[in-house]
Protein backbone atom coordinates (compact mmCIF):
# COMPACT_ATOMS: atom_id res chain seq x y z
CA UNK A 1 0.00 0.00 0.00
CA UNK A 2 0.93 3.46 -1.16
CA UNK A 3 1.93 5.32 1.88
CA UNK A 4 1.19 9.38 2.23
CA UNK A 5 2.58 11.72 5.32
CA UNK A 6 0.48 14.16 6.15
CA UNK A 7 1.83 17.32 8.03
CA UNK A 8 -1.11 19.84 8.51
CA UNK A 9 -2.74 21.08 11.85
CA UNK A 10 -5.20 18.60 13.80
CA UNK A 11 -7.95 19.45 16.20
CA UNK A 12 -7.88 20.83 18.84
CA UNK A 13 -8.13 23.86 18.82
CA UNK A 14 -10.88 23.29 15.87
CA UNK A 15 -11.25 25.52 13.00
CA UNK A 16 -11.42 25.50 9.65
CA UNK A 17 -7.88 24.48 8.41
CA UNK A 18 -7.72 22.08 11.19
CA UNK A 19 -11.55 20.59 10.75
CA UNK A 20 -10.08 20.09 6.75
CA UNK A 21 -6.36 18.23 7.52
CA UNK A 22 -9.03 16.10 9.72
CA UNK A 23 -11.08 15.18 7.09
CA UNK A 24 -8.35 14.68 4.41
CA UNK A 25 -6.42 12.44 6.77
CA UNK A 26 -9.61 9.89 6.94
CA UNK A 27 -10.34 10.34 3.51
CA UNK A 28 -7.13 8.64 2.57
CA UNK A 29 -6.78 6.17 5.39
CA UNK A 30 -9.19 4.67 2.84
CA UNK A 31 -6.81 4.30 0.22
CA UNK A 32 -3.16 4.75 1.80
CA UNK A 33 -1.04 4.07 4.36
CA UNK A 34 -0.95 7.46 6.39
CA UNK A 35 1.13 8.86 8.43
CA UNK A 36 0.93 12.12 10.17
CA UNK A 37 2.96 15.10 11.60
CA UNK A 38 0.57 17.59 13.74
CA UNK A 39 1.47 20.97 12.91
CA UNK A 40 -0.32 22.18 16.11
CA UNK A 41 2.56 21.80 18.65
CA UNK A 42 2.31 21.22 22.14
CA UNK A 43 4.22 21.73 24.61
CA UNK A 44 7.52 21.94 25.43
CA UNK A 45 7.33 23.32 22.26
CA UNK A 46 10.90 23.70 21.46
CA UNK A 47 11.23 19.74 21.92
CA UNK A 48 8.22 18.41 19.64
CA UNK A 49 9.29 21.05 17.02
CA UNK A 50 12.80 19.06 17.25
CA UNK A 51 10.41 15.80 17.41
CA UNK A 52 8.49 16.43 14.53
CA UNK A 53 11.96 17.24 12.40
CA UNK A 54 13.38 13.97 13.49
CA UNK A 55 10.00 12.50 12.42
CA UNK A 56 9.91 14.16 9.10
CA UNK A 57 14.05 12.90 8.52
CA UNK A 58 12.95 9.11 9.30
CA UNK A 59 9.64 9.03 7.74
CA UNK A 60 11.75 10.31 4.45
CA UNK A 61 12.77 6.57 3.72
CA UNK A 62 9.38 5.20 2.99
CA UNK A 63 7.03 8.15 2.46
CA UNK A 64 6.20 8.01 -1.75
CA UNK A 65 3.98 11.62 -1.14
CA UNK A 66 3.87 14.47 1.51
CA UNK A 67 0.98 16.16 1.68
CA UNK A 68 1.53 19.35 3.45
CA UNK A 69 -0.81 22.14 4.39
CA UNK A 70 0.44 25.78 3.96
CA UNK A 71 0.37 28.58 6.78
CA UNK A 72 0.12 32.34 6.23
CA UNK A 73 1.77 33.70 8.31
CA UNK A 74 4.99 34.94 8.59
CA UNK A 75 6.63 32.21 11.33
CA UNK A 76 4.14 29.64 9.94
CA UNK A 77 5.60 30.36 6.12
CA UNK A 78 9.15 29.89 7.17
CA UNK A 79 8.80 26.43 9.51
CA UNK A 80 6.83 25.66 5.76
CA UNK A 81 10.41 26.67 4.42
CA UNK A 82 12.47 25.07 6.84
CA UNK A 83 10.05 21.37 5.66
CA UNK A 84 10.20 22.32 2.40
CA UNK A 85 14.45 22.02 2.81
CA UNK A 86 14.15 18.71 4.64
CA UNK A 87 11.71 17.07 1.76
CA UNK A 88 14.18 19.31 -0.95
CA UNK A 89 15.60 15.60 -2.25
CA UNK A 90 11.31 14.78 -2.57
CA UNK A 91 10.27 17.88 -3.68
CA UNK A 92 8.89 15.99 -7.18
CA UNK A 93 6.43 13.75 -4.77
CA UNK A 94 5.32 16.99 -2.50
CA UNK A 95 1.89 18.15 -2.72
CA UNK A 96 0.59 21.69 -0.99
CA UNK A 97 -2.79 22.65 0.29
CA UNK A 98 -3.39 26.05 0.93
CA UNK A 99 -6.59 26.53 2.61
CA UNK A 100 -6.57 30.63 2.74
CA UNK A 101 -6.18 32.87 0.46
CA UNK A 102 -4.31 35.71 2.20
CA UNK A 103 -0.73 34.53 1.54
CA UNK A 104 0.68 36.58 -1.17
CA UNK A 105 -1.19 40.19 -0.05
CA UNK A 106 -0.42 39.47 3.43
CA UNK A 107 2.56 37.74 3.34
CA UNK A 108 4.55 37.52 -0.21
CA UNK A 109 4.18 40.95 -0.99
CA UNK A 110 4.99 42.53 1.63
CA UNK A 111 8.85 40.56 1.79
CA UNK A 112 9.50 39.97 -1.67
CA UNK A 113 12.66 37.79 -0.44
CA UNK A 114 10.38 35.59 1.70
CA UNK A 115 8.30 35.33 -1.81
CA UNK A 116 11.50 34.38 -3.52
CA UNK A 117 12.48 31.56 -1.80
CA UNK A 118 8.87 29.86 -1.87
CA UNK A 119 8.92 30.07 -5.18
CA UNK A 120 12.15 28.16 -5.46
CA UNK A 121 11.16 25.25 -3.23
CA UNK A 122 7.49 25.23 -5.28
CA UNK A 123 8.61 25.66 -8.72
CA UNK A 124 9.73 21.67 -8.58
CA UNK A 125 6.40 20.36 -6.19
CA UNK A 126 4.24 17.76 -7.11
CA UNK A 127 1.11 20.11 -7.22
CA UNK A 128 -0.29 22.79 -5.27
CA UNK A 129 -4.06 22.58 -4.19
CA UNK A 130 -5.97 25.57 -3.51
CA UNK A 131 -9.99 25.73 -2.47
CA UNK A 132 -11.05 28.24 -4.65
CA UNK A 133 -10.39 29.13 -8.72
CA UNK A 134 -9.41 32.46 -8.03
CA UNK A 135 -6.56 31.42 -5.69
CA UNK A 136 -4.61 29.82 -8.93
CA UNK A 137 -3.26 33.12 -9.35
CA UNK A 138 -1.33 33.19 -5.99
CA UNK A 139 0.71 30.82 -7.98
CA UNK A 140 0.62 32.49 -11.30
CA UNK A 141 4.26 31.71 -11.51
CA UNK A 142 3.78 27.63 -11.59
CA UNK A 143 2.52 25.82 -14.97
CA UNK A 144 -1.63 26.07 -14.97
CA UNK A 145 -1.40 22.10 -14.70
CA UNK A 146 0.40 21.76 -11.00
CA UNK A 147 -2.78 24.39 -9.95
CA UNK A 148 -5.77 22.31 -8.59
CA UNK A 149 -8.37 23.63 -7.08
CA UNK A 150 -10.58 21.02 -4.73
CA UNK A 151 -13.81 22.35 -3.10
CA UNK A 152 -13.96 21.80 0.72
CA UNK A 153 -17.44 20.07 2.40
CA UNK A 154 -18.60 19.91 5.93
CA UNK A 155 -20.49 16.95 7.87
CA UNK A 156 -23.60 15.11 6.45
CA UNK A 157 -25.27 16.51 9.91
CA UNK A 158 -25.25 20.06 9.11
CA UNK A 159 -27.83 19.54 6.08
CA UNK A 160 -31.16 20.18 7.11
CA UNK A 161 -34.32 17.71 7.48
CA UNK A 162 -37.52 18.24 5.51
CA UNK A 163 -39.18 18.63 9.07
CA UNK A 164 -36.87 21.02 10.47
CA UNK A 165 -36.61 22.88 7.33
CA UNK A 166 -40.60 23.42 7.23
CA UNK A 167 -40.09 24.58 10.81
CA UNK A 168 -37.73 27.37 10.12
CA UNK A 169 -39.88 28.68 7.26
CA UNK A 170 -42.53 28.78 9.59
CA UNK A 171 -40.56 30.83 12.57
CA UNK A 172 -41.27 34.75 12.18
CA UNK A 173 -39.09 35.43 14.91
CA UNK A 174 -35.42 36.03 12.03
CA UNK A 175 -32.54 34.64 13.54
CA UNK A 176 -29.26 35.66 12.62
CA UNK A 177 -25.92 33.41 12.71
CA UNK A 178 -22.20 34.06 13.76
CA UNK A 179 -20.13 31.02 13.70
CA UNK A 180 -16.66 32.10 13.30
CA UNK A 181 -13.74 32.71 15.51
CA UNK A 182 -14.71 35.90 17.58
CA UNK A 183 -11.45 37.95 16.90
CA UNK A 184 -11.85 41.71 15.16
CA UNK A 185 -10.23 40.52 11.82
CA UNK A 186 -13.38 38.28 11.16
CA UNK A 187 -15.36 41.56 11.94
CA UNK A 188 -17.93 39.79 14.70
CA UNK A 189 -17.58 43.96 15.88
CA UNK A 190 -19.08 44.85 12.62
CA UNK A 191 -22.27 42.79 12.66
CA UNK A 192 -23.25 44.36 16.06
CA UNK A 193 -22.72 47.73 15.35
CA UNK A 194 -24.75 47.17 11.80
CA UNK A 195 -27.48 45.38 14.25
CA UNK A 196 -27.57 48.96 16.30
CA UNK A 197 -27.89 51.01 12.95
CA UNK A 198 -31.35 49.53 12.58
CA UNK A 199 -34.74 50.73 12.96
CA UNK A 200 -36.30 49.62 16.29
CA UNK A 201 -39.12 47.54 14.65
CA UNK A 202 -36.93 45.48 13.00
CA UNK A 203 -34.81 45.03 15.83
CA UNK A 204 -37.82 43.42 17.70
CA UNK A 205 -38.21 41.27 14.76
CA UNK A 206 -34.80 39.90 14.85
CA UNK A 207 -32.42 37.35 17.54
CA UNK A 208 -28.70 37.59 16.75
CA UNK A 209 -26.79 34.39 17.39
CA UNK A 210 -22.65 35.02 18.15
CA UNK A 211 -20.91 31.47 18.38
CA UNK A 212 -16.80 30.79 18.55
CA UNK A 213 -14.64 31.06 21.22
CA UNK A 214 -12.39 34.89 21.94
CA UNK A 215 -8.57 34.82 21.85
CA UNK A 216 -8.53 37.87 23.66
CA UNK A 217 -10.07 38.27 26.97
CA UNK A 218 -10.30 41.98 27.07
CA UNK A 219 -12.61 41.28 24.32
CA UNK A 220 -14.72 38.92 25.43
CA UNK A 221 -14.98 41.48 28.32
CA UNK A 222 -16.00 43.83 26.63
CA UNK A 223 -17.86 42.59 23.65
CA UNK A 224 -20.36 40.92 26.70
CA UNK A 225 -20.61 44.46 28.07
CA UNK A 226 -22.26 45.76 24.79
CA UNK A 227 -24.18 43.24 24.44
CA UNK A 228 -25.14 42.96 28.50
CA UNK A 229 -28.82 44.90 27.73
CA UNK A 230 -29.80 43.54 24.59
CA UNK A 231 -32.07 41.06 24.90
CA UNK A 232 -32.22 40.07 21.00
CA UNK A 233 -28.40 39.45 21.11
CA UNK A 234 -26.83 35.35 22.57
CA UNK A 235 -22.67 35.04 23.04
CA UNK A 236 -22.82 31.05 23.27
CA UNK A 237 -18.74 30.77 23.14
CA UNK A 238 -17.64 28.00 22.59
CA UNK A 239 -20.06 24.90 21.70
CA UNK A 240 -20.64 21.36 21.27
CA UNK A 241 -20.93 19.93 17.90
CA UNK A 242 -24.73 19.08 18.59
CA UNK A 243 -25.98 22.95 19.73
CA UNK A 244 -23.86 24.48 16.78
CA UNK A 245 -25.70 21.97 14.17
CA UNK A 246 -29.09 22.73 15.81
CA UNK A 247 -28.25 26.82 16.16
CA UNK A 248 -27.69 26.18 11.97
CA UNK A 249 -30.71 24.70 11.69
CA UNK A 250 -32.51 27.12 13.35
CA UNK A 251 -30.84 30.31 11.30
CA UNK A 252 -32.54 32.37 8.75
CA UNK A 253 -29.50 34.23 7.96
CA UNK A 254 -25.95 33.62 8.57
CA UNK A 255 -23.51 35.76 8.28
CA UNK A 256 -20.33 36.41 7.51
CA UNK A 257 -18.72 39.83 8.02
CA UNK A 258 -15.16 38.51 7.96
CA UNK A 259 -12.24 41.25 7.06
CA UNK A 260 -9.54 38.78 5.24
CA UNK A 261 -9.46 37.59 2.19
CA UNK A 262 -11.09 34.39 2.49
CA UNK A 263 -10.11 31.09 1.24
CA UNK A 264 -13.32 28.52 1.10
CA UNK A 265 -15.03 28.97 4.53
CA UNK A 266 -16.11 25.35 5.90
CA UNK A 267 -18.86 27.44 7.93
CA UNK A 268 -20.20 28.76 4.71
CA UNK A 269 -20.86 25.42 3.88
CA UNK A 270 -22.01 24.52 6.83
CA UNK A 271 -25.13 27.52 6.24
CA UNK A 272 -25.66 26.04 2.81
CA UNK A 273 -26.27 22.52 4.20
CA UNK A 274 -28.47 24.22 6.96
CA UNK A 275 -30.90 26.25 4.58
CA UNK A 276 -29.27 30.06 5.38
CA UNK A 277 -29.82 32.87 3.55
CA UNK A 278 -26.25 34.22 3.46
CA UNK A 279 -24.49 37.59 3.71
CA UNK A 280 -21.36 38.01 3.58
CA UNK A 281 -18.03 40.24 3.11
CA UNK A 282 -16.57 40.01 -0.27
CA UNK A 283 -13.44 38.40 -0.72
CA UNK A 284 -11.71 35.87 -3.45
CA UNK A 285 -12.90 32.50 -2.06
CA UNK A 286 -16.49 34.12 -1.15
CA UNK A 287 -16.79 35.52 -4.21
CA UNK A 288 -16.18 32.04 -6.05
CA UNK A 289 -18.31 30.38 -4.08
CA UNK A 290 -21.39 31.77 -4.00
CA UNK A 291 -23.61 34.10 -6.13
CA UNK A 292 -26.27 36.70 -6.37
CA UNK A 293 -28.97 34.53 -5.66
CA UNK A 294 -27.54 32.63 -2.63
CA UNK A 295 -25.22 35.42 -0.83
CA UNK A 296 -25.94 39.14 -0.47
CA UNK A 297 -22.17 40.51 -0.53
CA UNK A 298 -20.67 44.46 0.48
CA UNK A 299 -17.32 45.36 0.65
CA UNK A 300 -15.69 44.92 4.11
CA UNK A 301 -16.31 47.10 6.46
CA UNK A 302 -19.04 48.68 4.84
CA UNK A 303 -21.46 48.21 8.03
CA UNK A 304 -23.86 50.35 6.53
CA UNK A 305 -24.33 48.50 3.57
CA UNK A 306 -24.46 45.49 5.73
CA UNK A 307 -27.22 46.72 7.98
CA UNK A 308 -28.90 47.56 5.09
CA UNK A 309 -28.87 43.82 3.58
CA UNK A 310 -30.28 42.70 7.24
CA UNK A 311 -32.87 45.58 7.22
CA UNK A 312 -34.36 44.39 3.87
CA UNK A 313 -34.61 40.49 4.71
CA UNK A 314 -36.11 41.18 7.63
CA UNK A 315 -38.83 43.12 5.99
CA UNK A 316 -39.10 41.03 3.44
CA UNK A 317 -39.32 37.64 4.25
CA UNK A 318 -40.06 36.35 0.94
CA UNK A 319 -36.42 36.51 -0.36
CA UNK A 320 -35.49 34.83 2.54
CA UNK A 321 -37.22 31.88 2.02
CA UNK A 322 -36.63 31.89 -1.73
CA UNK A 323 -32.73 31.86 -0.40
CA UNK A 324 -33.35 29.21 1.85
CA UNK A 325 -34.83 26.75 -0.75
CA UNK A 326 -32.04 27.82 -3.17
CA UNK A 327 -29.32 27.46 -1.15
CA UNK A 328 -30.51 23.87 0.27
CA UNK A 329 -30.44 22.72 -3.75
CA UNK A 330 -27.18 25.06 -3.71
CA UNK A 331 -25.07 23.09 -1.14
CA UNK A 332 -24.68 19.92 -3.57
CA UNK A 333 -21.95 21.73 -5.10
CA UNK A 334 -20.12 20.74 -1.74
CA UNK A 335 -19.57 17.23 -2.01
CA UNK A 336 -17.51 14.94 0.17
CA UNK A 337 -17.78 12.84 -2.67
CA UNK A 338 -16.20 14.89 -4.84
CA UNK A 339 -13.28 16.18 -2.64
CA UNK A 340 -12.20 12.41 -2.03
CA UNK A 341 -11.99 11.66 -5.88
CA UNK A 342 -10.24 14.82 -6.34
CA UNK A 343 -7.50 14.67 -3.42
CA UNK A 344 -7.07 10.65 -4.11
CA UNK A 345 -6.44 10.97 -7.54
CA UNK A 346 -3.75 13.39 -7.41
CA UNK A 347 -1.94 11.60 -5.01
CA UNK A 348 -2.51 8.44 -7.19
CA UNK A 349 -0.81 10.23 -9.79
Amino acid sequence: MKKVRILAPFPPPLNGHSYMALKTKEILEREFAVSEINLFIKSPKVFMSLLNIIRLLIDSFTVKTTYLTISETLWGNIKDLLFYTILYFQRHRVIVHLHGGSIKKELWNKYPILFKVNKFFLSDFKAVIVSSKSHKKIFDFLPEKKIHDIENFTDDEFKITKEKLNLKLDDKKIKILYCSGMRKLKGYHNLLKAYKMLPDDCKNKVQIDFVGPFEDPAENISFNKQIKNLENIKCHGFITDSIKIELFHQAHIFCFPSLYNEGQPVSIIESLYSGCAIIASKSDGTCDMLDSDSCYFYEKNDIKKLSEHIEFLIKNDVEIKKMIIRNVEFSKRFSKDLFSKKITELIEL
